[in-house]
């Protein structure tokens, strides 16, 4: 064992007692700005990254260094903690940095940007967290799992907010945990489980032995993934390595069990507490270790231990162990320690809480020197270590290696044979095709689900002609009747049987598949894909010499036969394109039935004939030769029609016909189409089998598609589809539609992708949303949106909602609004889209996104948010809006804004009864009165009160003087002197005369209209209203200089004035002109209105004597009083007897009745005064 010292940075090996072992590992304790933290604080955890480490201490600090030890400087702060950081995890890429704490804060933080930062406060302790190591992608979704008393994975919306999904709780506290691509394992109170977060399901619980006399609680889990399936557990002492293996897809369909399984391969017990373990080379791992023991003389821990081990099932070889000197080591414990590691660079960073140290392997210059310095260089060593130098330094041959992966060697053992071998002709660009091959007919299309054997009539079984020595050919009467029997079976078929196995039918038939594809010509990257999808299917075969295009297609199906042929041996191979469907199953037992009646009827027959060789497909024997376009040929000199061929969507062909033509490859004459040419190759062999089939569909324009094929070339997936809706089959209508469906998002068709959806998934609401997330990954939801299921019965999960809408809001902001509009807001989260707009406004779509998030808002019922996003846009909808939802409460405070919007519509609403108190609207506009006035005007014509009239004035005089008279005329609910006062600084002249004459000053009023407006005649007018003989002499001494006005004067004033006061008052000598005129007509209207008061005095007088004689005539006549009256008072006969009126004590012998002219009458007695002069019901005077 060695050690290493604390004194020196360049750790040293030295010999134990027992003897020298190499080393395996060397050592080097890191320094520089490491030891200033260190001095000062001490180390809780650590994460290794390619680009740095980071570290965090018992203070709660994280540092990021650089792998010498060096202080990294970065502009994003690295996350801090109250207490001790529990765990940190980095993603792939070294942008994201998550850690966890005792203090219950998860802390996420970026190195280049702040944008995806996280900080959350679970409120207890958090032992450990791990990030997605895709985090930095922006399509990742962010996702970390955080561990505390559950295990949750937290990962954003595309709307940004966060969404935390439990994934495993009532098992503990989780202590520990390791994510490695789909999966991700964690330790908790019961054991070890891995969760496949793919299909979101656990693989198992690896349950834990409590050690004996100890807890394990007390015991860090140490986890490591080794590579994508390998996960490595040290707990306690215990390691167990285990494997997720891929389950049988019969077991996971028939027995509903997750897609893969833990299968621990090795677990073995230590003589150490295991502090961590990482892989090392092949079934070996790096172990740190705290031994068991503890130093007899002061109970103190003894030195850590680091081992190589080499794994076993149940036990391990140890290979080399170095006991390390850390700083400190006495005063800790097995879980103050912890190792970390980079993987490709082959190096392992040993923690303790003072100190780190990187091991890393032992190179062979480091042997070298070790073998000098400890005596054990030999010159056989020295050989063999520079050999080895010189063979790790040399490049390897990769085109070598590749085409060894393909070619046997002639030393090579026996070539696996299979029955079927299946060639497909591909383009390099054709990966969706050979996608949908893979997920259709490829997959489990060699198992046979029927309870019904195939009919051998169906199968012809070739004879020689013994005469000619020639195949007997299969008749068309024979081809019939063959076809008629497999037609009957059809009907018997039964496609999906579940109680079936389907596997014991055909366990005989090997059957495997390959892709050609030529890649001469192709660029790095297109070959890189190529390879990668070779690695991951291992179905590709790369043909590195040919190019891959339609002139060269029958030299690439030649390398392609020469290389299955040197790989394989086969019985039958089936040609076919990447654009061909194969109901694989069906020809697998009819191929299998003709093999196995060919192997008994020759075996009978005791001839030298060979063995017939099957050409099986559609055959065409009367095609013209081509004379142009891309399949012409100009070497073609057999005849003047190629010779009778299988068209080339797809032939079977025997495996010794393959064998053949690739050993004559070379002497073999080309012709441009491949299957023309296989038909001339095979013309000139007479035991050649040309077995004529229907069923093939093969040809370059396909026939109607009928029922009984099984090989279709060419066929559309729509034509497909309709088979399957109108037969049936093998084959789901869905999963075709799926295939489908992706060869339509590939090609960019994306709208008839949306039409497809919706023809096949129809209201399925799970197929919708596992298909939906395709559309997203090409930012095509926009396509598919109007066609998603929107019913009450098939409402899908409101995040496909929100996608749709958050792709529009992005790409194509108009269509936003219009599914706002059109969709329902029971399909999303309101909340959620207009957080997304808030996010994503900008000034160039402002008008969209505000009329946006007032309908979102309305939605929401936020009328108030609503109408301001409404007033903002300036949109009109927000006066329905207001009266649809009944919100004049709350639009107090949006008056002017409505006003301006449109003023008509604002009006006419705030005029409506009982919905807004005047007060209100006036107090708002107080700051526009060109609205006010607009506003009081129109409540002037519908309320009668006045309550504004004050206001009016000013604003009338402001806005609308024509109607500041009229409104003066008609309206006493004004202060006259603020109107006045009003009118008088703005020099309105004929509202001043009003007003003046209101308050009684008609003098002033008078010198007004006189001498700012010169208007007599209006002075005249203002005198006739008044009839004030004080302003008519006002008048007139105001009028005796002025000629003019005194002809005036002469007309106007008959009939108010006598004449003679004004014509006295005319000076002698003074000319007026039209003085006489003025005269004449002065006194004839003088005349006229004196005759008039005459005749209306006579008629007067008439009148009023023919009206008094007539009163006198009807105060003389009689008033007749019946029985039918009653009294006045008591309501009583006024003829009563008088014994019924009065007692006979108080009877006088008398009753007189009183009678007034307005015909009511009374006994005398009745009324309270007989001398009464009115009537006590109507008040009239007595007669």
């Amino acid at each position: 064992m060695s050690e290493v010292t604390s004194e020196d940075q360049e750790t040293e090996t030295e010999s134990c007692a027992e003897d020298d072992v190499e080393p395996k590992l060397k050592y080097i304790r890191m320094s520089n700005d490491l030891q200033n933290i260190l001095n000062k604080d001490t180390i809780s955890c650590i994460a290794v990254h390619s680009k740095f480490l980071c570290i965090g201490t018992h203070w709660g600090e994280v540092h990021l260094l650089d792998h010498q030890g060096n202080t990294v400087s970065q502009k994003a702060n690295v996350p801090h903690h109250m207490v001790a950081v529990n765990q940190i995890s980095v993603d792939g890429k070294g942008e994201y940095i998550g850690t966890c704490s005792d203090d219950g804060m998860v802390i996420i933080s970026g190195l280049c940007t702040e944008d995806n930062n996280q900080k959350i406060n679970i409120g207890r302790a958090v032992r450990s967290i791990s990030l997605d190591p895709l985090y930095h992608k922006s399509g990742s979704g962010r996702k970390f799992i955080v561990g505390d008393n559950k295990l949750s994975l937290y990962e954003k919306t595309f709307l940004k907010s966060l969404k935390a999904t439990v994934l495993s709780e009532s098992e503990g506290n989780v202590s520990s945990m390791a994510w490695n691509n789909q999966f991700v394992a964690w330790a908790s109170a019961l054991g070890v489980r891995v969760y496949d977060l793919s299909e979101r399901c656990s693989l198992g619980l690896i349950r834990w032995e409590q050690p004996k006399s100890l807890s394990l609680s007390d015991f860090r889990c140490n986890l490591r993934w080794s590579n994508s399936t390998t996960l490595l557990i040290g707990w306690v002492d215990t390691i167990r390595i285990c494997v997720i293996r891929k389950r049988n897809s019969i077991e996971v369909s028939t027995r509903d069990l997750p897609g893969f399984i833990v299968d621990p391969v090795s677990t073995f017990q230590t003589d150490f507490f295991v502090c961590g373990l990482a892989p090392l080379e092949a079934n070996q791992l790096v172990v740190l270790g705290v031994p068991k023991e503890r130093d007899l003389e002061n109970n103190k821990s003894l030195r850590p231990i680091l081992s190589v081990l080499l794994y076993k099932t149940c036990d391990y070889v140890e290979i080399c162990t170095d006991s390390l000197s850390l700083r400190g080591y006495q005063e800790f414990h097995c879980n103050d320690y912890s190792l970390d590691c980079l993987i490709e660079e082959n190096q392992y960073f040993i923690v303790s809480p003072k100190d780190i140290v990187v091991a890393s392997p032992y190179e062979h210059d480091d042997r070298i020197q070790w073998l000098i310095e400890h005596g054990a260089f030999t010159l056989g060593t020295l050989t063999t270590l520079m050999i080895v130098s010189e063979k790790s330094m040399e490049k390897p041959n990769f085109r070598e290696y590749s085409r060894g992966s393909l070619e046997s060697k002639s030393t090579a053992p026996k070539k696996p044979h299979h029955f079927l071998v299946i060639l497909i002709t591909t383009a390099p660009g054709n990966l969706p095709q050979r996608s949908a091959i893979r997920e259709t007919w490829l997959k489990n299309g060699y198992l046979w689900k029927s309870d019904i054997p195939y009919d051998a009539n169906a199968v012809y079984t070739p004879l020689y002609d013994p005469e000619t020595g020639f195949l007997r050919p299969e008749t068309p009467d024979m081809q019939a009747y063959n076809l008629d029997v497999y037609k009957k079976w059809m009907k018997k078929y039964k496609t999906i049987n579940p109680e079936l196995d389907g596997q014991e039918e055909m366990t005989n038939l090997s059957v495997v598949h390959y892709f050609a594809i030529g890649t001469a010509g192709l660029g790095r990257s297109e070959i890189s894909d190529l390879r990668e999808e070779r690695k991951k299917h291992k179905d590709i075969l790369l043909l590195e010499n040919i190019w891959d295009s339609y002139s060269n297609l029958t030299r690439k199906l030649l390398e392609s036969f020469h290389q299955l042929h040197e790989k394989f041996s086969f019985d039958y191979l089936l040609k076919c394109d990447d654009d061909t469907f194969v109901d694989l199953a069906i020809l697998l037992q009819d191929l299998q039935t003709y093999h196995a009646n060919l192997k008994m009827v020759y075996s009978r027959i005791d001839n030298q004939q060979p063995i017939p060789r099957l050409y099986w497909g559609y055959f065409h024997g009367r095609a013209h030769i081509k004379t142009a376009g891309q399949w012409k040929e100009q070497n073609y000199d057999l005849c003047d029609k190629y010779l009778p061929y299988a068209l080339g969507g797809g032939y079977v062909v025997s495996g010794s016909i393959i064998s053949q033509l690739s050993d004559q490859r070379v002497s073999l004459k080309v012709f441009r189409s491949e299957d023309i040419s296989m038909g001339t190759w095979l013309s000139a062999f007479r035991d050649i089998h040309r077995r004529h089939d229907v069923r093939f569909d093969t040809a370059f324009t396909a026939r109607k598609c009928q029922s009984y094929h099984i090989v279709l070339h060419k066929r559309r997936f729509e034509q497909a589809m309709d088979v399957i809706s109108v037969h049936g089959g093998r084959y789901s209508l869905v999963s075709v539609a799926r295939l489908y469906l992706d060869h339509l998002l590939t090609l960019g068709l994306y709208e008839d992708a949306a039409k497809l959806c919706l023809r096949a998934f129809g209201n399925d609401k799970l197929l919708w949303e596992e298909e939906v997330y395709k559309f997203v990954k090409v930012q095509q939801l926009r396509a598919v949106s109007m066609y998603l299921p929107r019913s009450i019965d098939c409402k899908l999960n409101p995040h496909v909602y929100e996608m749709v809408l958050y792709e529009y809001l992005k790409l194509e902001p108009p269509g936003f609004l219009a599914l706002i509009k059109e969709w329902h807001p029971m399909l999303y989260n309101t909340s959620a889209v207009i957080n997304a707009i808030q996010d994503h406004y900008n000034e160039k779509d402002k008008n969209v996104l505000l009329e946006s998030l007032a309908i979102l808002y309305s939605h929401e019922k936020k009328y108030e948010k609503a109408l301001a996003m409404y007033l903002k846009l300036q949109h009109k909808d927000v006066f329905a809006l207001i009266k649809k939802h009944d919100l004049y409460s709350v639009i107090h405070r949006m008056i002017v804004a409505l006003m301006q919007l449109d003023t008509e519509k604002a009006i006419a609403m705030l005029l409506e009864k009982n919905k807004i108190s005047p007060d209100v609207v006036v107090a708002q506009l107080e700051t526009r009165e060109d609205f006010l006035y607009l506003y009081l005007d129109a409540l002037d014509r519908v309320d009668p009160s006045g309550k504004f009239h004050w206001k009016i004035v000013g604003l009338y005089a402001k806005y609308a003087r024509e109607k500041l008279l009229p409104f003066l005329k008609r309206s006493n609910k004004y202060p006259i002197q603020e109107a006045y006062d009003i009118c008088k600084e703005k020099l309105y002249y004929p509202e001043m005369v009003f007003l003046l004459g209101r308050m009684g000053n008609t003098r002033e009023a008078l010198s007004i209209l006189l001498h700012k407006l010169e208007n007599v005649q209006l002075g005249i007018e203002f005198c006739k209203e008044n009839d004030d003989m004080d302003l008519w002499n006002d008048l007139i001494n105001e009028s005796l200089d002025k000629p003019h006005v005194m002809t005036k004067l002469l007309d106007g004033i008959a009939g108010y004035i006598n004449p003679e006061l004004l014509v006295s008052k005319i000076k002698l000598g003074q000319k007026i002109p039209g003085l006489k005129k003025s005269l004449i007509k002065t006194l004839k209207d003088y005349s006229l209105q004196v005759t008039i008061q005459d005749g209306c005095n006579q008629i007067l007088v008439t009148d009023y004597f023919n009206l008094h004689e007539k009163l006198y005539r009807t105060q003389q006549k009689a008033i007749h009083i019946s029985n039918d009256f009653q009294c006045g008072m008591c309501r009583r006969s006024i003829l009563a007897k008088e014994s019924s009126l009065y007692n006979s004590s108080q009877s006088n012998g008398k009753h007189d009745i009183v009678a007034f002219n307005c015909r009511h009458v009374f006994h005398e007695n009745c009324l309270p005064d007989k001398y009464v002069e009115f009537c006590t019901v109507c008040k009239s005077s007595k007669k």
